[in-house]
Formats: structure tokens, C-alpha cells, sequence
């Protein structure tokens, strides 16, 4: 059981590793050895993040067939406020950090 999961980094591993490799998150005992042996090895290997979409597209074809999680809601974040208060759009965004710092009141932008 995962409450929820929000990426460390702009990057697919962060959605792959952690739910479909050895020892998951989930413990859900999903075994796919061409995932855990090739693709996420190779991935993780891989500097040139471009280079790994193929195998990530592959693995993502893969889960897809095999359904081992099926995700029961996804959160959402709101952010309500008067006429003269700006910068709310700058303040949510997937890291899950609420800018405060980008509220202002009663400024035009």
C-alpha cells in the first residue's frame, strides 16, 4: 500500500524502479525478469537520459499487458484566493512545494 508518490527527479526511473524492481515499493512480489534484469539495469547505466526512451517505452508496453498495480486516485492540488492576490500559478506544481514566496497582494503582473 502506497498512500503517494511524487518524483525526486524529472525522470521515468523515478516511476519505474521503485514500483517494477527487485524489492519494489509496493512488495506486490510482481517478478518480470526481462524488467529487472535488462531494462532497468540499462536505464540506470545510461547517462544520456534521451537514449533510454526506447526501453523505457518498451517497459512501459510492458506493465501495461502484464497490469501488476492499478492506481486507485490521484490527488489533486487547489489553490483558491480574492481578485488582488497574484502568483498562485507559480506556487503548485508536481514537487509537491507550495511557494509561498510567490504570493503577492494587490500587485498587477
Amino acid at each position: 500500500y502506497v498512500r503517494g508518490w511524487v518524483p525526486d527527479y524529472p525522470d521515468p526511473d523515478n516511476f519505474t524502479a521503485p514500483f517494477f524492481g527487485d524489492g519494489n515499493v509496493l512488495g506486490n512480489n510482481y517478478v518480470n525478469k526481462k524488467i529487472t534484469g535488462e531494462l532497468l539495469p540499462r536505464t540506470a547505466a545510461e547517462a544520456g537520459r534521451a537514449a533510454t526512451s526506447a526501453d523505457f517505452e518498451e517497459l512501459q508496453d510492458m506493465v501495461a499487458d502484464d497490469v501488476p498495480i492499478i492506481p486507485l486516485w490521484q490527488g489533486k492540488q487547489y489553490v483558491v484566493s480574492r481578485d488582488n492576490i497574484n502568483g498562485l500559478e507559480w506556487t503548485l506544481d508536481p514537487s509537491t512545494v507550495f511557494r509561498f514566496w510567490e504570493i503577492q497582494k494587490g500587485v498587477t503582473q
